[in-house]
């Protein structure tokens, strides 16, 4: 078995675990940040740091995502005949993560425009 294909193993192994442990990951804590989420939703930026550090499923989701953009980048990279497949399977992945980090960012933001409108009466 050549190194790629542990690696490759490993990747698939790793994301899955962490897709099916709701919140029990095995990462080093310096890769517990949303990096790929701030590249991604830069306009979003302090919303993300908040709820990251205050809310643990969405700091869950965002790790999600953070791991599926790094095997995304790995099939893009990959020579191996099963790559195009695995594009296709991450990348619909991370848009279905996205959408969930929209939708939790939107509501967020309502809830502080509402709150805002309150204070104004």
């Amino acid at each position: 078995m050549h190194l790629i294909d542990i690696f490759t193993i490993f990747m698939d192994w790793s994301f899955h675990l962490s897709s099916y442990l709701s919140g029990i990951y095995m990462m080093k804590v310096t890769e517990l940040h949303p990096a790929a989420v701030l590249a991604d939703f830069p306009s979003q930026v302090e919303a993300v740091k908040l709820l990251f550090r205050k809310d643990k499923t969405f700091k869950a989701i965002c790790v999600d995502y953070q791991q599926c953009a790094k095997a995304l980048h790995y099939w893009i990279n990959s020579d191996l005949p099963e790559a195009p497949q695995r594009q296709k399977e991450y990348q619909a992945l991370l848009s279905e993560l996205g959408t969930e980090i929209s939708l939790i960012l939107d509501k967020l933001n309502a809830s502080e425009t509402n709150n805002d409108r309150q204070m104004d009466l």
